[in-house]
């Protein structure tokens, strides 16, 4: 399990995600409030209530859009 921190062009933390042992990766806002989950088997992305919200691994994107509203 490992855990990366995202920061935005000031280096301050947005949010971080978790690559959990099976390979699924989760996301969370700067106060490890959940935002979503990544599934490399299916490549899909979904949000804290399960629906899919993207193909592919979009929880950068949760993490960015999470910031931005929050300021």
């Amino acid at each position: 399990m490992s855990i990366e921190t995202i920061t935005d062009k000031t280096q301050r933390t947005v949010g971080h995600k978790e690559t959990m042992l099976d390979g699924k990766k989760r996301a969370w806002d700067k106060v490890f409030h959940t935002l979503g989950y990544y599934d490399s088997k299916q490549d899909l992305t979904q949000d804290r209530n399960f629906r899919t919200v993207a193909n592919g691994d979009g929880l950068s994107s949760l993490i960015l859009k999470k910031a931005a509203t929050a300021r």
